[in-house]
């Protein structure tokens, strides 16, 4: 339709037939859009003279066809048209109050009539058409639906939305043929703006349209359902549009406001631009101001996920959803250089997670020559960033991202022929085309260069440098090359960044790209790069090694890491069960490696892990990236909590007795002794023989009923094997025979907390025992991660910081410290922490696995292979290790050693990570290459 107006005759004259048939045999959609031709400017003849050559032509095809049928239909639609538009065209000074009624435009009379002529509604769903590109149609098909709704009434009030232009919602009444006769509601926007031209937005959503028809001949994209929300837009006249609602949404602003956060922190774009028109030399300066406001915000959006969606499949599904139609968005953003991108002008599903862009009157880089310029190419932002994952832009939503744009890239000529439209009938005319952003023909090839990525050796170089660009993560140097581009009164266009190499060393583009190649993997912050002084384990030394060599070595490595084990048992002095637990402390510490090691083993037979590990891999990279942490699930929460290795404390060493010794301390008859199985007990528990040390502490109790310590230890043991009730019962027990047993205490309170999810109870328990033990590190950390879990952040990190002032060179401390920061996504400060841990343990594994998680989720992937790599050296059997290993390969191509570390970890733990490596390697879409690598192993999987 934009080509109507051809001054060649032949070809309008093709055009002018074509729409009449299609009129004529889709009547009920073609109508609203021919009515548009019409109206849209009645003081142009030219478009009334098509108007009126089209009419013609459906009624020479009625007339041949017997039937008379669509130009009827078109009167009646174009009656309610009318009225429409008196409707959009009542002005403010006639409104008295923001909830109006229609009847002196619509009365009952005209009302009744409506019903009756069966006028579609105007949905998207029902006036575009839908071709499926996979399969053949003859020339019978109907890409329409055939159960359609039709307006049946119009509700008698609508509603005045607050904002500039005043538009007006209304509701549309409607039933669908062929269905159960109930009558439903659609919501609809009235907009009238002043000086526009509302086909901007509507031949916008026409591209989105498009765009969806093409991704569905992607593989990558149609397996993973990968589309764009999109809405209808019916251009009434050049200045009022009837505008679909979409159910079910809030914009983005709302969210923010709904979860705490200031409002004016998220003003920004054309609500700024508008509040700041005049502001002249100093419209830069606030610019860079409101960045940092938007920087240093709370993020909050990845906890509506977590309140909203209420079960871990809802909050799964609709992450997945959020992280796919982002990467889709974004890529539509930057194509057709669409602006204003503030938080009102996104929005976000309700029901699905979807995210999807409205209000399109910025395009063509038109936010470039606002008073406050918007240079960024796309919005991401920290609370964008924020439900993508672990590691945010930089995972799953950069792989989408790079395939969406490549597939782009090969269906250049049909985007372009879809963008055409603008060049054939501009928007702007007269003395706004000479004011507009860009001329067309320069615009479309700007397009073009982005489709094909010109200024870019690869499309994902150029993701790369995009999302970098849009993060921003560099102001001293943009901030200088802006400098620089103010005294030239230069604005930057990313696009028309040109292969020749002068022009390409003038931009600013370029100079980033020279940036991003030197210093992003080099220069990285000090902070993250602080390396440990420790000469005896050179962190940089040790860990450049390929991942083969981890292969070949990892079985010699566990031998020899199980000898050294046995050998430093051997060796450790034999102590008296009395003495032991006179330091409760050490004894607490023994205790809690216990409950590590079975919770690793228990996490191995629990299946319910797997929900929690792909919340993650949809995120970004994997469950056990950052453990399962603070995402609770009430079955399984304490397995997924990663507990650091108490063998590690430095100079606290756990003595054990060992079993030959205790033989030899009690004479016979050692049966009727209840300290020959307490120590006993005890013995069996730290060999991880928790079944066996509870039948000892129940001989133990039958002789000695009114010791407390076999009550404890026995709860102990319960709790590790997974019988929280159980164990309370064992505890009450030794808390009235002591009730002042700060250790007893301790325990319930960890139950409490980790097992019934009673933070408030055990966080009173804590307190009573602190009383009794004012120093216990491990208390004040209880009390840390109780108030972690209720979200209070400031006062568990003020509990972490008392614990460490007890002990400042107790890495334990200071490894939960940095934990529950990687929890609250403190990147840079929890890796500050687990350097202070290797400072004093350089071979903590968990320590040197959480520090390049934590430099993976911040993009330094590279950076984070080094210490994953050095974490598995020292212990070849972590699983989570190999798998985030092999998330991280996947995010940078490498397809051998990604599809080599997922086998590796599933051959570990089948039951827990088959699943979760398998759906990894569908969105790398490696399936191919990986059944090439291994058929016999990975074919069962797929």
């Amino acid at each position: 339709m934009s080509r109507i107006l051809t001054p060649y005759k032949q070809l309008q004259d093709i055009i002018i037939r074509a729409l009449a048939l299609i009129a004529f045999k889709f009547y009920r959609q073609a109508a609203w859009w021919l009515l548009s031709i019409k109206y849209y400017d009645k003081q142009k003849k030219e478009r009334q003279e098509v108007y009126e050559q089209i009419l013609r032509q459906i009624k020479e095809h009625e007339i041949n066809e017997g039937n008379s049928q669509p130009l009827i239909y078109l009167k009646h639609v174009e009656s309610f048209y009318k009225k429409l538009i008196q409707v959009s065209d009542l002005r403010p000074e006639q409104q008295r109050q923001d909830r109006q009624t229609l009847t002196k435009i619509m009365d009952k009379q005209y009302l009744q009539k409506v019903e009756q002529q069966n006028i579609i509604l105007p949905i998207n769903d029902y006036v575009m058409p839908y071709i499926n590109p996979k399969i053949n149609f003859d020339s019978d098909y109907d890409p329409y639906k055939q159960n359609y709704g039709y307006i049946t009434s119009i509700d008698p009030y609508y509603t005045i939305i607050s904002s500039l232009q005043q538009p007006k919602k209304i509701t549309l009444k409607y039933k669908i043929k062929g269905g159960d006769n109930n009558e439903e509601k659609k919501h609809f926007l009235l907009k009238n703006e002043k000086d526009s031209d509302v086909r901007t937005e509507s031949r916008t959503t026409e591209f989105i349209s498009v765009l969806n028809q093409f991704l569905q001949t992607s593989n990558f994209c149609n397996r993973r359902n990968i589309n764009m929300q999109n809405y209808c837009i019916i251009p009434l006249c050049k200045e009022m549009s009837l505008i679909e609602w979409v159910d079910n949404t809030k914009t983005l602003k709302d969210i923010f406001d709904k979860e705490g956060s200031k409002k004016k922190g998220f003003q920004t774009s054309a609500i700024l631009n508008q509040k700041n028109s005049k502001l002249g030399n100093i419209g830069r300066q606030y610019n860079e101001y409101q960045w940092k406001m938007l920087t240093h915000q709370e993020e909050v959006i990845s906890n509506y996920f977590y309140t909203h969606f209420d079960t871990v499949d809802y909050q799964l599904s609709a992450i997945e959803r959020y992280t796919k139609t982002l990467a889709i968005c974004t890529a539509f953003v930057y194509i057709i250089g669409l602006g204003d991108r503030h938080a009102s002008n996104i929005l976000l599903c309700e029901e699905t997670g979807d995210v999807f862009n409205i209000d399109f009157q910025c395009i063509f880089e038109k936010g470039k020559k606002l008073a406050v310029p918007e240079l960024l190419p796309f919005r991401l932002t920290k609370n964008v960033e924020g439900p993508l994952g672990a590691f945010k832009s930089y995972g799953l939503f950069r792989l989408y991202l790079i395939n969406i744009l490549e597939f782009f890239k090969k269906k250049e000529k049909n985007i372009m022929g879809a963008l055409d439209s603008f060049l054939s009938d501009p928007i702007y005319t007269g003395k706004q085309h000479e004011n507009s952003v860009l001329h067309y023909t320069q615009f479309l090839t700007q397009a073009r260069n982005r489709l094909t990525f010109k200024q870019f050796s690869t499309v994902q170089q150029g993701v790369d440098l995009l999302i970098e660009y849009a993060k921003n993560d560099n102001q001293d140097k943009i901030k200088q090359q802006n400098k620089e581009e103010d005294q030239n009164e230069n604005v930057i266009n990313l696009g028309e960044v040109q292969n020749n190499k002068e022009q390409k060393e003038d931009s600013k583009f370029f100079i980033y790209s020279q940036l991003y190649d030197k210093e992003k993997q080099q220069n990285l912050d000090e902070n993250i790069l602080k390396q440990e002084n420790k000469s005896k384990n050179d962190i940089h030394k040790e860990s450049q090694f390929e991942n083969q060599e981890i292969f070949q070595n990892s079985d010699k490595k566990e031998n020899e890491d199980i000898k050294t084990q046995k050998n430093e048992e051997i060796g450790q002095e034999n102590i008296q069960y009395d003495n032991k637990f006179e330091n409760q402390q050490d004894q607490q510490n023994s205790i809690n490696k216990q409950k590590q090691q079975q919770n690793s083993k228990n996490s191995d037979n629990n299946s319910n892990s797997n929900s929690n590990s792909l919340y993650y891999l949809i995120g970004g990279f994997g469950a056990l990236l950052l453990g399962v942490g603070y995402f609770y699930n009430s079955q399984n929460e304490e397995q997924g909590k990663k507990q650091v290795d108490e063998s590690q404390k430095g100079p606290k060493q756990q003595i054990k007795p060992q079993i030959q010794d205790i033989e030899k301390k009690y004479k016979d008859p050692k049966e009727q002794d209840p300290d020959y199985f307490g120590d006993m007990g005890v013995e069996l528990m730290e060999n991880n023989k928790f079944e066996e040390a509870v039948k000892n502490f129940d001989q133990a109790i039958k002789l000695n009923p009114k010791q407390f310590l076999f009550f404890y230890f026995k709860a102990k043991c319960l709790q590790i094997l997974g019988k929280p009730k159980e164990a309370m019962k064992q505890i009450d027990e030794s808390l009235k025979l002591s009730p002042q047993d700060p250790s007893s205490m301790f325990l319930k309170a960890q139950i409490l907390d980790n097992d019934f999810n009673d933070s408030n109870k055990a966080i009173k328990l804590y307190e009573q025992a602190l009383k009794l033990d004012e120093k216990n590190q491990d208390i004040i950390m209880g009390i840390a991660v109780a108030l972690g879990k209720q979200g209070k952040s400031k006062q568990a990190l003020e509990q972490f910081d008392k614990a460490i002032a007890i002990n400042p060179d107790d890495p334990i401390a200071h490894f939960e410290k940095a934990y529950y920061l990687t929890m609250i996504r403190k990147q840079r400060e929890a890796i500050e922490e687990f350097n202070k841990v290797l400072e004093k343990d350089p071979d903590n594994a968990d320590a040197l696995l959480h520090k390049g998680n934590n430099l993976g989720q911040l993009g330094y992937l590279r950076e984070a292979l080094k210490y994953i790599n050095r974490a598995i050296e020292i212990n070849p059997k972590q699983g989570e290790a190999y798998y985030t290993l092999g998330l991280i390969n996947g995010q940078l191509g490498d397809k051998v050693n990604c599809i080599k570390n997922f086998e590796k970890v599933i051959r570990y733990n089948p039951k827990n990570y088959s699943q979760i490596c398998v759906n990894a390697i569908e969105q790398f879409d490696f399936i191919d290459d990986a059944i090439q690598s291994n058929p016999d192993f990975w074919e069962r999987f797929f």
